[in-house]
């Protein structure tokens, strides 16, 4: 049962919302600090890189960041686990496997966004470029924790909690939006919450992204 109402203190673009009473899925235990932070764990994250076109565990990007492991493998991009060894500590590295069609573009206005977007309740932007390879990379900070679809599959958040993680993403949002920028792709899984009580949560994963202005395009 869906039942409207409109949150506390909860303004701007996300200030009508819906809470839902369903069924709490099955618990599991939360995997932490593995690969919070893309699109889908690969064997935990303890899969070894084999044959990637541009990537290999131990290849420096940019003389900077050297690959560690695999985190993810997405449908068009591997996410590496990556030492920063300009600014010491560790990035996540995305780097783009599928060529054809508009998801270079689509990556380059990903990095592009990413660059100009600076709030707490985003992931932040590192760096961006081209691997050897002539694949385009982006570089963004690692997060330790787990993503919102995990939490919920150990149960249900208590209300108070989710309207204020709800108002926490909405106020990145609303920096987004103001920048003309529409993340398109708001769902458990692009969420990853954090262990730091300023900053709850980080939003995740703007592959989708689009311009305000830009007509909306299809994939085939």
């Amino acid at each position: 049962v869906r039942i409207g109402s409109r949150a506390p203190g909860v303004t701007g673009p996300c200030s009508e919302v819906r809470r839902s009473r369903e069924v709490a899925p099955p618990a599991r235990a939360a995997p932490r600090g593995k690969c919070a932070g893309v699109v889908s764990c690969v064997d935990g994250g303890r899969h070894t890189m084999n044959g990637s076109p541009g990537g290999s565990l131990g290849k420096l990007i940019d003389g900077r960041f050297r690959l560690v492991r695999l985190a993810a493998r997405g449908g068009t991009a591997d996410v590496f686990e990556a030492e920063d060894r300009v600014a010491g500590g560790r990035v996540a590295v995305k780097i783009l496997r599928e060529v054809e069609g508009d998801w270079r573009e689509r990556f380059g206005l990903e990095a592009e966004a990413l660059s100009q977007l600076s709030h707490p309740a985003i992931v932040r932007f590192v760096a961006h470029g081209v691997v050897a390879e002539g694949l385009p990379y982006l570089a963004t900070e690692w997060l330790e924790g787990e993503t919102l679809r995990e939490r919920l599959r150990r149960g249900k958040v208590p209300e108070g909690e989710s309207l204020a993680l709800l108002a926490w993403i909405c106020d990145g949002l609303a920096v987004a939006h103001d920048r003309g920028l529409i993340h398109r792709d708001i769902k458990p899984g692009n969420i990853v919450l954090t262990s730091d009580p300023a900053a709850p949560a980080r939003l995740i994963d703007f592959g989708l992204i689009r311009r305000r202005s830009a007509p909306a395009r299809t994939l085939g």
